[in-house]
């Protein structure tokens, strides 16, 4: 009966030649976890923070606090003062927050299997797309593990909110005294606590966290998150439906339906708020009912969900949990205290579900994709470096004008001391000749390089890469470059010509673009109008000359008809000389009527001698 211990555990000492080594047996090395972790919910209608302590495979949940948000109906809610009220201890231990599911973007994914490296740029690429001038904009994260209906693809569950909504939670939580491990969605951490906690967590399952600004839904399969989808109602826009309706305040009007919800009854307790919540909550299993199809698709009939685990205290709402059955066609329970949990006194365990799965996460070692805290300090480098690529562009813009000053700056020196030579040369003609010139350009007062460049850069169309640029003092600049494509040459042109003179010195299409360069005197008028485009030019070309109409070739006058006129206007001859004829021709021309009456005198007969000559 009497048994030797076995040494589990042993160590490895070596005496090398020139050092010593101890070798630790892996199983002793053990990383370092956080037994202590608090989790913080930056809830609709109140801040929850609660602290929850790890012993072996159970868990306590010993410490409490929770502020509610009453001000919120007047103005937006005091985060910091709330907050303000709970850091009176700060905190020693680790602290992760979750909340603002209602600005949250969430989709569903079905990527190659990478590595981790390899996943996240991918993920990457599929945020652009779906956001794609915004991306960068938003701090994101992500849950992923193998697809079971498609073996080499795995499901990813992608999260994405706005950095200012995320540095604001992170910012107001240092109030607390320690800086945010992380950061996660409440529903996401909603649902991180039951898998953990529940006994049959492998069994598909929904969990719908009717919020006060929002309702989460998690479609669950093997303890995983399959699909998430959000609904922008929730038991605060119920409340604003029964002021309007009742004409009474918000804060009266939330007393009333929590009043209604503690009733557990039908209408005979508030019948007013019963009729006021009626098409409201219609309107809420709609919006519920497309929600979960989309949870659904892509999702085998042998994997959905048999019953839905409904939290938040707007789910205690009378008739809740039949409409939530009816409309999804699920069991609806009501979450139950788990056995490996221990609550402290006074704690809800339906409220305040989401600010323990976010302790949770902090135990975790698997979960530092889906931290969207550690995405948002990772990409301040990448802020850096975009910023300092638009510095250096204003930094060259403005070398370039402060160039464009100096330069004018320096010739008008040169020509100055030019001018004080050429008057020790007055006597020469070719000195007075050149200081008039110098004088004449140094009177010039052309609008300033700035000026010019305003004016011109207000004229180009977007992607314009300017290549090259040249002043002179009288307004004359030379600019060369590219525009992307050559519809958009011409319009700029014709705006530039209304500038000042433009002269087209060279436009050729280079590889995918369109080479230019313009001579553009400011100010000055322009002599010959802007050369048309080819397409414009094409649609600008005569048509071919048709015949005449017959009306038109009646009107116009025979070679004859100049002949007669002639005729009648020559001078008469010195023997045919007399009053009678004076007076014929001073007598206005007969009408049509009268001309076709009379007959038509004999023309005379005309010799020319020569040019000019008279008959």
């Amino acid at each position: 009966m009497i048994r030797k211990k076995l040494n589990n555990v042993a160590w490895g000492l070596e005496f090398g030649v020139s050092t010593l080594r101890l070798l630790v047996p892996k199983r002793m090395i053990k990383k370092k976890q956080n037994n202590v972790v608090w989790g913080l919910e930056f809830g609709g209608s109140a801040l929850r923070l609660v602290r929850v302590r790890r012993n072996g495979s159970d868990y306590q949940a010993d410490k409490f606090l929770e502020v509610a948000l009453d001000d919120r109906w007047e103005k937006p809610a005091d985060v910091t003062a709330a907050l303000a009220e709970m850091s009176s201890q700060k905190l020693s231990e680790a602290l992760v927050i979750c909340g603002a599911d209602e600005r949250v973007l969430f989709r569903t994914l079905r990527l190659p299997e990478a590595s981790a490296g390899a996943l996240a740029k991918m993920i990457q690429n599929q945020l652009e797309v779906l956001i794609p001038t915004q991306s960068e904009h938003f701090a994101s994260g992500y849950s992923n593990y193998p697809d079971p209906s498609e073996p080499g693809r795995q499901r990813v569950v992608l999260c994405a909110v706005r950095r200012e909504v995320l540095r604001g939670m992170l910012e107001s939580s240092r109030q607390l005294g320690r800086e945010p491990a992380g950061a996660i969605p409440s529903i996401l951490a909603l649902s991180v606590c039951w898998p953990q906690l529940s006994q049959d967590s492998q069994t598909p399952l929904v969990l719908l966290d009717v919020g006060a600004r929002c309702t989460g839904i998690a479609l669950l399969d093997g303890g995983r998150v399959a699909h998430c989808g959000l609904i922008d109602q929730g038991g605060d826009h119920w409340s604003e439906r029964i002021a309007e309706e009742l004409g009474i305040g918000y804060a009266e009007a939330e007393k009333r339906k929590l009043s209604y919800a503690a009733s557990r009854s039908s209408a005979q307790d508030d019948p007013q708020v019963h009729d006021c919540l009626g098409p409201v909550l219609d309107d809420w299993s709609r919006r519920l009912r497309e929600a979960y199809r989309n949870c659904l698709e892509n999702t085998s009939p042998n994997r959905r969900a048999g019953r839905c685990i409904v939290f938040g205290r707007s789910a205690r709402m009378p008739g809740l949990s039949e409409l939530i059955s009816g409309t999804l066609g699920l069991q609806i329970a009501q979450p139950d205290i788990p056995k490996r949990l221990t609550l402290a006194e006074g704690l809800d365990f339906s409220r305040s579900a989401p600010a323990i799965g976010a302790a949770f996460c902090g135990m975790q070692e698997n979960w530092p994709s889906l931290n969207l805290a550690a995405t948002s300090k990772e990409s301040v480098q990448g802020r850096k470096v975009f910023s300092w690529k638009w510095a250096a562009l204003l930094a060259w813009l403005i070398a370039a004008v402060i160039s464009l000053y100096v330069l004018d700056i320096v010739k008008a020196a040169r020509l100055s001391n030019t001018n004080a030579e050429a008057h020790k040369k007055t006597a020469k003609q070719g000195g007075l000749d050149q200081q008039l010139a110098i004088a004449k350009y140094l009177e010039r007062s052309g609008p300033t390089p700035l000026e010019v460049l305003d004016r011109i850069s207000e004229v180009l169309p977007e992607k314009t890469l300017l290549t090259s640029w040249t002043y002179s003092r009288n307004g004359e600049v030379t600019i060369g470059g590219t525009v992307p494509k050559e519809k958009d040459f011409w319009p700029m042109l014709r705006k530039l010509s209304q500038l000042g003179q433009a002269d087209l010195k060279r436009a050729r299409p280079d590889k995918k673009k369109f080479r230019f360069e313009i001579a553009l005197a400011v100010g000055r008028s322009s002599p010959t109008p802007v050369p048309a485009s080819p397409a414009e030019a094409k649609e600008d070309k005569p048509e071919e000359p048709s015949e005449k109409a017959p009306e038109a070739a009646e009107k116009t006058p025979t070679k004859e008809e100049p002949a007669k006129e002639a005729d009648s206007k020559e001078a008469p001859s010195k023997e045919a000389h007399s009053q009678e004829t004076d007076s014929k021709a001073t007598e206005p021309a007969t009408s049509e009527a009268d001309a076709a009456d009379e007959p038509e005198p004999p023309k005379p007969e005309r010799k020319t001698k020569g040019k000019g000559a008279r008959p």
